[in-house]
């Protein structure tokens, strides 16, 4: 999706702020399903196969439940993509 609505935006200037929103939408999507596919289920093959896949596990060690998902170790990687982008914002004219 995210390169057709590039090849949009290329080719109709006069729609370049609704396909560069699009684009943006739809990247941050893919950015969040690659991020869930770290340590939560994701069925990419569905409705194909019914199989969810995760690189990793998140050990049931704390309560309330998120707890577990804030002290491991992916959520690392979360907070660096916020910190990244407060800089790139920040950074702007």
């Amino acid at each position: 999706m995210g390169i057709s609505a590039l090849s949009f935006c290329l080719a109709r200037p006069a729609w370049k702020a609704w396909t560069f929103a699009a684009l943006l939408f739809c990247s941050a999507a893919l950015v969040h399903i690659i991020l869930d596919t770290l340590v939560g289920d994701i069925w990419w093959l569905a409705p194909f196969y019914d199989k969810p896949y995760a690189l990793f596990t998140v050990p049931a060690r704390f309560f309330p439940w998120w707890l577990n998902f804030f002290l491991h170790w992916s959520f690392v990687a979360e907070l660096l993509i916020w910190m990244w982008a407060i800089r790139l914002y920040r950074r702007r004219p």
